[in-house]
């Protein structure tokens, strides 16, 4: 799986805390999070839904190929 950067607001409270998990864990705040098994758990979780996909609704009444007649 491949990694992305994102960008967050975290409280003083909250950054405070993962520098400080960082410095124990000898690392930059980046990967300090994918360490943590709640971290592990929530991304096994939003694969799983990703994987599954989400019904958005209505019912599909006509075929592919009836839509796409020319």
């Amino acid at each position: 799986m491949s990694s992305q950067n994102i960008a967050m607001i975290l409280t003083r409270q909250i950054l405070q805390k993962v520098r400080l998990l960082g410095a124990r864990l000898a690392t930059s705040i980046g990967p300090v999070g994918r360490e943590e098994p709640a971290y592990q758990r929530a991304q096994r979780q939003a694969m799983a839904l990703l994987d599954q996909g989400f019904h958005m609704g209505g019912l599909i009444r006509a075929s592919r190929d009836e839509w796409h007649k020319r």
